[in-house]
């Protein structure tokens, strides 16, 4: 049999990933995503209070006087009100269209 050898570089490197803050866009179509979205956003807090640099905005397609986001809604789930809203109300489908090419202005990590 041949000997085994560790053949890794000598060399030593550095974890850069610590030194930049992450930056999370996560978008919602309805009411019901916030409930997905929820959990998510509290291990982003949690993440944060243990003092890594992460953060998030949440964007809601819809419209910001849409009676269905009720601030009570925001306080069960533990989680802030949205940051953006982007009014689509999916009655014309070239509003729906335009959401794609939406990672590109929001620059998400």
């Amino acid at each position: 049999m041949g000997k085994v050898t560790n053949n890794f570089p000598k060399k030593t490197y550095f974890c850069l990933i610590n030194l930049y803050a992450m930056k999370i866009t996560i978008v919602s179509g309805a009411r019901p995503n916030f409930m997905k979205i929820a959990p998510i956003t509290r291990a982003i807090k949690a993440a944060q209070e243990a003092g890594k640099k992460i953060s998030y905005r949440l964007i809601y397609t819809g419209r910001q006087d849409d009676t269905s986001l009720d601030a009570s809604l925001f306080s069960d789930l533990d989680m802030k009100r949205p940051d953006g809203y982007l009014g689509v109300t999916g009655h014309d489908h070239s509003e729906v269209a335009c959401l794609s090419p939406l990672h590109i202005l929001l620059r998400p990590d």
